[in-house]
């Protein structure tokens, strides 16, 4: 809108209502993977070693979950690795999303 100077005004924004609470299992209890980028890099070898067993630790229970949720999902967790410059890896990712939403 334009005011009467020329100068441009926001519009104003319409006051919204408030949805009620919806009660859903928290985030950290969903089933998740790791997307890896940069997987091309020689440098990021071991740095995805780390990450596998880091990842491994928190599917055994050994280690801390990410979120530090108490009850949070330490089913089979996925790790892909890719590179988005080669388009390489980004094909398992439909489905291990697929094979999560049917767990």
């Amino acid at each position: 809108m334009q005011r009467a100077d020329g100068e441009q005004n926001e519009p104003e924004l319409k006051k919204s209502r408030k949805l009620p609470a919806l009660n859903l299992p928290p985030m950290s209890s969903k089933p998740w993977f790791v997307v890896a980028t940069k997987a091309d890099l020689p440098e990021t070898q071991a740095n995805f070693a780390a990450l596998q067993s880091y990842l491994q630790g928190v599917e055994q229970d050994l280690l801390e979950h990410p979120s530090g949720m108490q009850h949070a999902w330490k089913g089979r967790i996925d790790v892909v690795p890719v590179s988005a410059i080669r388009g390489e890896g980004i094909e398992r990712i439909p489905g291990l999303v697929l094979d999560l939403l049917n767990e």
